[in-house]
């Protein structure tokens, strides 16, 4: 588990709902380091991780256990170091996977090959249209090497300057944009809204910024406390955690089961 890591309620509801479907859930960080994850120096303890999970955990579910369904958290890099490795996870640690799942990471390496590589689905919840556009390209590439591949994707809703005046004055507005993208809560090219603001830890910064910029609003009630005031929904809803909704986590499920070998409950 990455402990400087806080999951969307998307992540935590799609972990649940594969975890009840028999998929082992991994989101590893190093030991030398815990407030990163995984990274190529982690190769070995990775692995023996994984290792251990598919021993400790053979026989619960049924035959198909020697081929788990692995789902990672891609928090940092976590992602990729389970994409790129998955291939040869099976020759250095007898470790196969059935399927795997990718969430907020991607796989940039070329050894990609049926019917060593599993299948493959992405799951892009942030903001990053770079890492969206080339998990496409990398779903392109898998099913021209005859692998299944799919990618579940939500678009980010730019914080413009105007953005907040539902709830305060187009000046206020103005200035509370202004003051987080100083903060560095902005992508500053796009207005994308680069912090998780259900984090106590963020949070609290962007009360504080309000405070400053349009105090009336952060001291009425409910409309600047609260994580569903009316500030938080527009936050919230900058942040994307609504766009992927219970209906993909169905539409995971539905493909993985198609897709993957479905481990027994």
């Amino acid at each position: 588990d990455c402990p400087t890591c806080d999951p969307m309620p998307i992540q935590v509801s799609i972990t649940n709902m594969l975890r009840k479907n028999g998929f082992s859930v991994m989101a590893m960080a190093p030991v030398e380091n815990p407030a990163k994850c995984w990274h190529q120096n982690d190769r070995v303890q990775v692995g023996q991780a994984m290792q251990y999970i598919v021993e400790a955990t053979r026989g619960f579910y049924g035959s198909n256990s020697s081929r788990p369904a692995m789902y990672a958290i891609g928090v940092e890099n976590g992602g990729v170091f389970l994409g790129n490795y998955a291939e040869s996870m099976g020759n250095t640690f007898r470790t196969k996977f059935s399927a795997m799942c990718l969430m907020n990471s991607g796989i940039w390496h070329k050894n990609m090959k049926a019917p060593a590589f599993p299948p493959v689905a992405f799951v892009d919840l942030a903001r990053n249209g770079e890492l969206c556009a080339h998990n496409n390209l990398t779903v392109q590439v898998l099913h021209s090497k005859n692998i299944p591949a799919t990618q579940f994707y939500s678009d980010p809703r730019p914080i413009t300057k105007g953005y907040f005046t539902p709830i305060m004055s187009v000046n206020e507005s103005y200035l509370y944009h202004e003051e987080l993208a100083k903060a560095g809560f902005l992508w500053p090219f796009n207005g994308v809204l680069l912090k998780d603001p259900t984090s106590d830890y963020y949070r609290r910064d962007m009360m504080a910024i309000l405070n400053r910029v349009a105090p009336e609003v952060a001291s009425s009630e409910p409309m600047g406390r609260g994580l569903n005031s009316p500030l938080m929904q527009l936050l919230r809803l900058a942040w994307g955690y609504r766009e992927i909704n219970d209906d993909h986590i169905d539409q995971i499920m539905e493909w993985f089961d198609s897709h993957g070998s479905k481990l027994n409950t």
